[in-house]
C-alpha cells in the first residue's frame, strides 16, 4: 500500500477499549522500554525516571514489584533471568526471574539503549544509545565477549529465532544491520527507505516479515530473507516503540512522545499494511507491548504527579 493512505475508521468497530490506568508508586517518572514475560504472565516496564523496573501481574492487573535497578533502560527476557540496562552506570543488571532478586551485573563501555536475548548462543545483545556499538554479553561469565561495530545511533533490535540473526535499526543510515549470531559479524545492511530514522522494530516469523517504523511517519514491511521493502504506509510521525500481535496480524505503534501522543493500529493481513485506527492517548506515551494471551495492548506514561501503566483491550 502506498504511503499517505487514510485510516480506516470503521465507526461500528472499537479497535481498542481503554481500561482504567494503574498508578505506580514513587511519583512522576518517565518510562522507556516495555516487554511481556508470557510464561510467568508478567509485564515489565523500564521506569527510567525513578530508577526502577516495574513488574505487573497480567492475570490480576496488579503491581508485583518495583525493583531498584538504576537508570532503567532496555529489557531482555531469558529462561531464568531478566537483563535490565542501567544507562547511567553503564551496566546490565541481572535479575533472577523467579525470586526477583538481583544476582549480578555486567559492565559495558557506554550507555545502553535496547537489548535482546539470543536463546541460541545464550548471549545478551545490547546497543549503545546514539553510539557505534552493539555489545555481546555472556551472562554466565558476566562479561562482554564481543563488540559489533555499527553505524551511528542504533535504536531497536530484535532476535530472529528462525534465522539465527539479530536485526538492528540504525537511525543515521536508515538501515537495518543484520548480525549473524554464530560469528557476531554484520552479514547484510538493508535500507529502510522510505522509512527514515527508524525507531520501532518488530518481527513476524510466520510470514517472514520485518517491520521498521520511521520517525518521519512511514512504516515499512521488509522481506526477512532478502531485506527488500515490500510494503509501506503512513503513520503518525515521531514513532518510538512498536509491537506485533501475530494472531490478530496487527501492529501497534506508539507515536508522538512529549507532545500529543497517538496509538496507531495497523493491519498486516494478506501482506498489506493498512492503518485501521489512530487513537489519541496520554501525552508522553511512546512505548508499548502486547500480551499474546489476551491481546491487550499495554502502554505507560507519567504526568506531573504520578506514573501509570495503561491497558487497552483489543477487538478481534
Amino acid at each position: 500500500m502506498p504511503s499517505g493512505s487514510a485510516a480506516d475508521t470503521h465507526p461500528e468497530k472499537t479497535w481498542l477499549k481503554e481500561a482504567a490506568a494503574i498508578t505506580i508508586p514513587g511519583g512522576a517518572g518517565s518510562f522507556d522500554w516495555m516487554a511481556v514475560d508470557n510464561g510467568r504472565r508478567r509485564m515489565l516496564a523500564a521506569h527510567k525516571g525513578t530508577g526502577r523496573l516495574t513488574l505487573l501481574d497480567l492475570d490480576k492487573d496488579i503491581l508485583l514489584s518495583e525493583l531498584a535497578v538504576g537508570e532503567c533502560q532496555g529489557i531482555a527476557i531469558a529462561e531464568e533471568f531478566y537483563y535490565i540496562g542501567d544507562a547511567k552506570e553503564h551496566k546490565v543488571v541481572i535479575v533472577n526471574a523467579g525470586s526477583l532478586k538481583i544476582e549480578g551485573e555486567i559492565a559495558v563501555a557506554g550507555e545502553i539503549d535496547a537489548m535482546a536475548y539470543c536463546s541460541e548462543n545464550r548471549r545478551v545483545y545490547a546497543d549503545e544509545d546514539d553510539g557505534n556499538n552493539v555489545w555481546v554479553l555472556d551472562p554466565k561469565a558476566k562479561a562482554c565477549t564481543a563488540t559489533v561495530k555499527v553505524p551511528a545511533a542504533p535504536e531497536y533490535l530484535v532476535y530472529g529465532h528462525s534465522t539465527h540473526r539479530i536485526y538492528q535499526n540504525i537511525k543515521s543510515s536508515n538501515t537495518v544491520e543484520v548480525i549473524d549470531v554464530k560469528t557476531n559479524k554484520i552479514v547484510f545492511s538493508w535500507s529502510t527507505l522510505p522509512a527514515e530514522k527508524p525507531h520501532g522494530l518488530a518481527l513476524d516469523a510466520k510470514h517472514k516479515r520485518l517491520y521498521s517504523a520511521g520517525g518521519n511517519g512511514i512504516l515499512v514491511a521488509m522481506d526477512l530473507e532478502s531485506g527488500k521493502v515490500v510494503a509501506h504506509v503512513a503513520i503518525p510521525e515521531r514513532v518510538d516503540q512498536i509491537a506485533f500481535d501475530p494472531q490478530y496480524e496487527r501492529l501497534y505503534c506508539a507515536c508522538g512522545g512529549k507532545t500529543a501522543s497517538t496509538l496507531a493500529v495497523v493491519s498486516t493481513t494478506a501482506g498489506k499494511l493498512k492503518v485501521v485506527a489512530a487513537l489519541p492517548c496520554h501525552k508522553g506515551t511512546h512505548t508499548l507491548t502486547v500480551d499474546p494471551k489476551t491481546h491487550a495492548v499495554w502502554t505507560c506514561f507519567a504526568d506531573e504527579s504520578n506514573s501509570y501503566v495503561q491497558r487497552f483491550d483489543a477487538a478481534p
